[in-house]
């Protein structure tokens, strides 16, 4: 039981009172990357890192080029009312450093080579053969691994526009489906994001309770080593279960869900190359070394890990 004296209640209020007249410094963290639409440079800017990151690898906005997440960190003295004046303003400041570093050049010439990108069909019998597998017997967890690599083929330009539609519309069907089934659930609940890596040819597994601590991992490794798609488990705990013994059994299930089977289909998938033209892609690498910007060449590179060219 905590006590307060009358005197505990004036430094509160006083403490009040210095924070609205700005007595106080306050940090704020802006995330943002540039993308590509309609002919123009545009900034997606947020305060949540994860927003921007799912933007970025969604595969809707494959064409707009989304570039790597781009940080801002601010501090200042906030006064009464003036919290949302700062972040908006700030926002365009990040907004303006992005459209700065990434000029209409640099994505005119990447455009050029991704217009060029002929869409194959390889992964169609891998990914169809994994559906009839799963069809009327898989859980949500399953299915949301064999979305991972569907998004990934069709991301990669791995499977024909008519194949995509007809897989995601059975997955589709089979969420429809996975609806119906009543789930265990208790008094909380934490939803925990993992994904798994190759490291010393031991599979190893990296799970956070927060989106945005979990993109970021993912982020600083996905350079350096063979690495799995994001998933997701709710799990649910209680007084007598708690959030400790929820996250290790929660650990124990990715452990289990990034199978050795999974991993070696998904290197099946990764080992599929894009069809890109050599000599745009040869002449667009020296267009960007001729930008001579160290930002676009490190963006370059990202490129090139993430479709493997």
């Amino acid at each position: 039981m905590d006590a307060f004296s009358a005197r505990d209640e004036l430094l509160v209020n006083d403490v009040q009172k210095m924070a609205e007249l700005g007595k106080f410094a306050t940090e704020f963290v802006f995330y943002g990357c540039a993308f590509y639409e309609n002919g123009e440079v545009w900034a997606a800017v947020s305060e949540n890192r994860a927003e921007v990151s799912e933007f970025i690898y969604d595969t809707k906005n494959i064409s707009k080029m989304p570039t790597q997440v781009k940080t801002l960190r601010y501090v200042t003295k906030v006064a009464g009312g003036m919290k949302e004046k700062i972040v908006q303003e700030q926002k365009r400041v990040l907004a303006s450093q992005l459209l700065a570093e990434y000029p209409l050049k640099y994505f005119l010439i990447l455009a050029d080579v991704w217009a060029n990108v002929q869409r194959k069909d390889d992964a169609y019998d891998l990914l169809l053969k994994q559906a009839y597998e799963l069809d009327g017997v898989c859980d949500s967890d399953g299915l949301q691994l064999f979305q991972g690599l569907l998004e990934l083929a069709y991301s990669k330009r791995l499977i024909s526009e008519k194949h995509y539609q007809e897989l995601w519309q059975w997955v589709l069907w089979e969420k429809r489906d996975l609806l119906q089934i009543p789930r265990k659930k208790d008094k909380y609940h934490q939803e925990f994001y993992g994904f798994a890596y190759i490291l010393d040819e031991e599979i190893k597994v990296c799970i956070d309770g927060s989106k945005d601590n979990i993109y970021s991992k993912w982020e600083q490794l996905a350079q350096a080593t063979f690495i799995s798609p994001i998933a997701k488990k709710m799990c649910w705990y209680n007084n007598n279960y708690g959030v400790k013994e929820a996250r290790e059994d929660c650990l124990k299930y990715f452990h289990k869900l990034f199978s050795l089977e999974y991993m070696n289909r998904l290197r099946q998938l990764k080992a599929m190359k894009c069809e890109i033209d050599i000599n745009r892609w040869e002449k667009c690498k020296k267009q960007i070394f001729d930008l001579k910007s160290e930002t676009l060449n490190k963006e370059l590179g990202r490129i090139m890990f993430l479709y493997e060219m």
